[in-house]
């Protein structure tokens, strides 16, 4: 089995190496300060200018600036493909929309298919006031199938999700315990227990915790949030990234050797997983190769295909 890994930007941001293609999840590289209410205490651990050229952005929603930011829209806009909700795809130019059973398909060196899976950002009862919430399932053969929650709250979601996709050998887990004063004591992101029983539903599955710093209204930070699944059983399934640096996600990966190599300091002007690389070159085909093939398809609709990268939004 090839080996995913994964560079913690801050947040719910990660950066990921998947069957030759670089993915980025909710993209926030803003500078720390007040967006929207919401109150944003640490800068990303790589500047947006940094990055290697992106394929894929998965982007849970578009509407909340903790998941995707000024500087992370540019991001997104920047990749091949970038997917989100239908609500966020009718906002954000260039964006795809899917729900919940739909289906895009990159076909590379190695076909990735990514499934948009049901999200929901707290109690069923507040769904239509925070808005729509996507998460995704990648799969490829030879790769692990990886699952993204996107901010999902609930574990009777993930039931659903881990009956239609058994096969989750990485779960991307957005907890935090999020909350805001606007709707009451109510969790929009998954706790240390939460997760903890999301993860009993992949009991082999390797549990990477996001979206539990860089931000005030994370009712339960880093520190406590792992202290929690370890104290629920599940810490020796756990991958802690550590900001900045890239790791590998496989369980069997994470008894090897160490492999992960630090980028550097906040402030650092490359990432070590592509040094060569810089987002200038992410619109032209020839800098990574040969041309990407995007098909997507809803449950009842045709499949559209197109060829080639998308140019860079200037």
């Amino acid at each position: 089995m090839n080996t995913v890994t994964a560079v913690l930007v801050g947040g719910p941001t990660v950066v990921l190496r998947y069957a030759g293609l670089t993915i980025v999840t909710d993209p926030t590289f803003d500078p720390p300060g007040t967006q929207e209410s919401l109150t944003k205490t640490e800068g990303p651990a790589i500047d947006a200018d940094a990055l290697p050229p992106i394929d894929l952005a998965l982007v849970s929603h578009d509407h909340h600036p903790d998941n995707l930011d000024v500087i992370g829209l540019e991001v997104a806009r920047g990749a091949t493909l970038d997917l989100t909700t239908l609500a966020g795809a009718a906002r954000k130019e260039g964006f795809r929309g899917m729900e919940p059973g739909d289906v895009a398909t990159i076909d590379g060196p190695t076909a990735v298919t990514v499934t948009a899976v049901e999200a929901l950002h707290g109690p069923a009862k507040i769904a239509a006031e925070v808005g729509p919430v996507i998460g995704f399932v990648l799969r490829a053969d030879g790769w692990p199938t990886l699952y993204f929650s996107g901010d999902n709250a609930l574990v009777s979601v993930v039931r659903g999700i881990a009956r239609a996709h058994p096969d989750v050998s990485i779960a991307l887990l957005c907890m935090g315990a999020a909350s805001v004063p606007n709707r009451g004591p109510v969790l929009l992101t998954l706790n240390a227990d939460r997760a903890a029983r999301v993860a009993a539903l992949w009991p082999d599955a390797a549990i990477v915790p996001v979206h539990v710093d860089g931000w005030k209204h994370f009712s339960q930070q880093r520190v406590a949030a792992l202290a929690g699944l370890n104290a629920n059983g599940v810490g020796d399934r756990v991958v802690a990234l550590e900001r900045g640096v890239e790791t590998p996600l496989n369980s069997t990966a994470r008894y090897l050797e160490a492999r992960s190599s630090s980028i550097g300091s906040s402030s650092t002007n490359s990432m070590s997983i592509s040094s060569t690389s810089t987002r200038s070159s992410a619109g032209d085909p020839a800098a990574r190769g040969s041309s990407i093939m995007i098909s997507t398809a809803a449950p009842s609709s045709a499949t559209v295909s197109t060829e080639g990268r998308r140019p860079r939004t200037p």
